[in-house]
């Protein structure tokens, strides 16, 4: 795990690119697919009526495009992505422990479970709209793909290993490098990877100069300056997410002197909290025993409650996973309790070194060391996600990026979804643990989803791109 963190300049070429300012945090990823390598499968078309962004002086701004614009694009991409729902019931799979809980605390509280769309393979083909008895949900089947993918890897159906937000071993996930990526190349795209931009121009009168480096994991660490290269293109689409595409953008200002002043402006977290119900139980009084939860079961995420009562608290919430390495974790932070069996057991082998006890068996001494994995297998963390007021504003510090981000203006949107949190973890039994970054990391919220800098909006007054995302004056997509 140590190895998968991206930071060149020290060596290291893995998945994770975390990002730290001094209220909020990102977490980001870095590979061929980028943040679809360790997100958690959920493709959902946004409800209409989230189509707005909460003002930092107050009121609302209708967005510049509407479901109705974004449907057919939305068929298309589920169709890519081959979306489908989790086969609940259908043999071999079954009903997760999670998600039947996930069900049972939304009943309690009113609310109504719902299944999400997940680009995950369940069956060897594509779904379709109507049920195929002749493509079943199979665990560990390999996949059969029209076009052989960019890797020319074999790949096999969800194998319920619950580790989709660390990399997908197996293929199961259908993660941009095998759809999109995949058929760019298949119809005659140059994929690079290790290529990092530094600065972009225009390039009269032929498009725009791209400067950029190839990182070598060979020869790389170590060495300070890597030699600039450069490209140049008739079009140039900026696809580094939230933080690189506006952190390039504006590095490279001098360039484009029409560039929006609102570059920068309208950043936000998304509204994400991460929280864990911790050691669930059901049941009451003598007959109360622990609930198993089984979180590193199945994908990581099936469905979720969708809050909406009005425009200032609008949020969803779901049921997550972890893969197995959080869930040893988990169990190693009872430290104490650990310790004591482990003294129990050296008292006992002290006891046979000795000649005080004869059975030479261990096998159960070992086995009341490692315990009962209660801690883990009743405890699951859960994410929510909801309208925040985007009052974030992203811009340079020398030659690095800096954000400006408080939770105060979206502080009614975070006692709320706590508040609703702490009901979920009552109703199972559990005890309510919100983030450990907030607790102990200096109240620094962390994100999955960052938002913002390049805004949207209907003219370059109010927004850096139009409806299409294309820059205002300057023909530069992101």
């Amino acid at each position: 795990m140590a190895k998968n963190f991206w930071d060149p300049s020290k060596g290291l070429y893995g998945l994770f690119n975390i990002w730290s300012f001094r209220k909020s945090g990102a977490i980001l990823a870095s590979g061929l697919g980028g943040g679809s390598l360790v997100y958690a499968n959920v493709v959902i078309r946004k409800p209409e009526k989230w189509f707005f962004t909460n003002q930092p002086g107050g009121g609302s701004q209708p967005w510049p495009v509407t479901r109705a614009d974004l449907d057919p694009h939305y068929d298309r991409v589920e169709k890519m992505m081959n979306a489908q729902f989790y086969p609940r019931g259908e043999a071999p799979f079954q009903d997760t422990p999670k998600m039947l809980a996930f069900q049972e605390a939304a009943a309690k509280l009113g609310q109504q479970w719902q299944p999400v769309n997940l680009a995950v393979s369940f069956r060897r083909k594509p779904v379709r709209d109507a049920p195929d008895a002749a493509n079943p949900p199979l665990v560990a089947a390999p996949i059969e793909e029209e076009h052989s993918n960019i890797f020319a890897m074999s790949r096999s159906t969800c194998r319920l290993c619950g580790e989709c937000d660390i990399g997908c071993n197996y293929g199961s996930k259908n993660t941009l490098d095998f759809t999109y990526l995949s058929e760019a190349k298949r119809l005659g795209a140059k994929i690079s990877t290790l290529h990092e931009v530094r600065g972009f121009a225009p390039d009269a009168p032929n498009g725009y100069k791209v400067e950029y480096v190839v990182h070598d994991p060979e020869l790389e660490p170590g060495k300070r300056d890597l030699p600039l290269r450069a490209v140049r293109c008739k079009r140039l689409v900026l696809a580094a997410g939230t933080l690189g595409s506006t952190f390039l953008l504006l590095k490279n200002r001098p360039h484009f002197p029409a560039l929006s002043q609102e570059l920068g402006k309208r950043y936000s977290t998304n509204g994400d909290m991460i929280a864990f119900l911790v050691r669930a139980t059901q049941g009451t009084g003598a007959r109360s025993r622990p609930r198993i939860l089984a979180p590193a079961f199945g994908p990581s995420i099936t469905g979720g409650v969708e809050f909406f009562n009005d425009r200032d608290t609008a949020f969803l919430v779901e049921e997550w996973g972890n893969p197995y390495l959080v869930s040893w974790f988990v169990e190693v932070s009872g430290i104490l309790g650990y310790l004591r069996r482990l003294l129990f057991f050296a008292w006992l082998n002290l006891k046979y070194q000795l000649g005080f006890a004869n059975d030479p068996n261990i096998s159960s001494k070992l086995a009341a060391v490692i315990g009962d994995s209660i801690a883990s297998s009743t405890s699951m963390p859960v994410i929510a996600m909801g309208l925040e007021v985007p009052a974030g504003i992203m811009s340079l510090n020398g030659r690095y990026l800096d954000i400006q981000w408080s939770e105060v203006p979206s502080k009614f949107h975070y006692d709320r979804l706590t508040d609703e949190l702490k009901r979920v973890a009552e109703a199972l039994g559990a005890k309510y643990a919100e983030s450990p970054t907030i607790k102990w990391n200096f109240n620094q919220f962390f994100t999955a989803h960052p938002l913002g800098g390049c805004g949207m909006g209907l003219s370059k007054n109010s927004a850096v791109v139009d409806a299409n995302g294309e820059v205002y004056h300057c023909r530069i997509l992101t």
